[in-house]
């Protein structure tokens, strides 16, 4: 059996969007030189900040469009990884309720689950 080479990454998000996936970009690339070939980000890792502003930054599932989406499979497909985007805020039914949503991006930047 082959080893899988695994990186964690911990975060201290905030509420501001672009600093933590910049963040998070700067800690996949450095998983992915290292070696890694399964990054993992934390739950709540583009967001983690008043409820008012996660509603407001709420994205439709599955848009690779998306700002939070689009980062993580760029990232997933620039460094050539499995990314697990642990937790990102998805809109449902209720605009006052989004959920938690975990997406798994191939290395191509193929959304594999979710």
């Amino acid at each position: 059996m082959a080893a899988l080479a695994v990186a964690a990454v911990q975060l201290n998000s905030q509420a501001d969007v672009a600093a933590n996936l910049a963040e998070c970009r700067r800690q996949v690339e450095l998983a992915a030189r290292a070696g890694a070939e399964l990054v993992v980000l934390p739950e709540n890792f583009a967001y983690l900040g008043p409820e008012p502003g996660k509603r407001d930054i709420a994205e439709q599932g599955g848009d690779a469009g998306a700002r939070i989406q689009g980062a993580a499979i760029a990232m997933a497909r620039d460094f050539s990884v499995t990314l697990v985007a642990g937790g990102l805020p998805e809109r449902s039914d209720d605009p006052k309720r989004p959920f938690n949503s975990c997406r798994v991006y191939g290395p191509s930047g193929a959304l594999l689950a979710s």
